[in-house]
């Protein structure tokens, strides 16, 4: 499954858009003040029987991901059934080592975060 969105909150005063498919300028004025970052150059798999698991198409599919400059996480069915906390804090700690750190005194508006 595949879901695509104009924009989240990451956490109190950082917001993760799609500037596809939202106009930056016109964000919704309660987020003017909060940080705004373009892309944080996250893919997130789920893997298992709903979702046709093909081993060796994952693999390829993963190097060329990573080949683009991208992050891939990757979660069994089951552990994101089971353990939802467990699967939302690997993504959170994934997406605090790929976005800028708050608190640098700096607001520059829309920021792509550094790539690894």
């Amino acid at each position: 499954m595949h879901i695509d969105s104009s924009f989240m909150p990451l956490a109190p005063g950082k917001l993760l858009v799609n500037p596809d498919s939202l106009d930056v300028a016109k964000l919704p004025r309660m987020f003017q003040s909060w940080d705004v970052f373009k892309e944080a150059g996250l893919v997130i798999e789920a893997d298992g029987a709903p979702h046709f698991r093909a081993p060796t198409r994952d693999i390829i599919c993963d190097g060329q991901l990573r080949s683009m400059g991208l992050t891939v996480l990757r979660f069994e069915n089951r552990e994101i059934l089971l353990e939802p906390a467990r699967v939302l804090n690997r993504i959170h700690v994934c997406l605090a080592a790929l976005l800028p750190s708050p608190g640098t005194g700096e607001r520059l508006g829309v920021r792509e975060p550094p790539r690894k």
